[in-house]
């Protein structure tokens, strides 16, 4: 590994600072489907290493005590343990997936969009070329909706920004129907 500080303290590159973090990545296992060579885990089939549910418990406390609001979980394929209390015993159940849908909300607020005249409803109303009511202004992503995923986002992205840029001459609507 190169070390980047040196090379950093010549240039006039700005500070780095830490900052609270919000997200807490958790690696269940390196247990996976298929081998795994884009990562630094070398994750595959033949690997057998999971997280033991001790290690498992001490995650809710980390996230409370340091006030981090997303856990990102990866790792631990082909199955996920759920345990669960049934009846005053422990039941294990096993799993492929987990689809967590928690509600949530795009923060419009505090952007005076209400000062503007830019109608909101859950989110940002725009047009099919993700222009608000005013030519100048577009939304994308999880203000915009209708789909909160990240890969939307970056679709939606490519939208507004070409559409930001070139739109006095061309407009492209935005085509959902490449996403999953």
């Amino acid at each position: 590994m190169h070390a980047t500080l040196p090379l950093l303290e010549l240039t006039d590159f700005h500070a780095i600072r830490r900052r609270h973090s919000e997200t807490l990545q958790v690696n269940l296992g390196y247990e996976y489907k298929q081998r795994c060579l884009h990562c630094h885990v070398n994750a595959g089939p033949n690997r057998k290493e999971m997280m033991d549910r001790q290690t498992l418990e001490l995650i809710l406390p980390v996230l409370k005590a340091r006030k981090i609001s997303v856990l990102d979980l990866t790792g631990g394929a082909p199955e996920l343990r759920l345990f669960v209390e049934h009846h005053g015993q422990e039941k294990i159940i096993e799993f492929d997936a987990l689809l967590c849908a928690v509600g949530r909300v795009a923060r419009l607020e505090g952007y005076a969009l209400e000062a503007l005249g830019i109608e909101t409803n859950r989110a940002i109303v725009t047009d099919e070329y993700l222009q608000t009511l005013y030519p100048n202004i577009f939304a994308a992503g999880d203000v915009a909706g209708p789909y909160q995923f990240t890969h939307t986002a970056a679709h939606q992205a490519w939208y507004a920004a070409v559409n930001a840029l070139v739109g006095q001459f061309r407009k492209f609507k935005v085509d959902y129907r490449v996403i999953p």
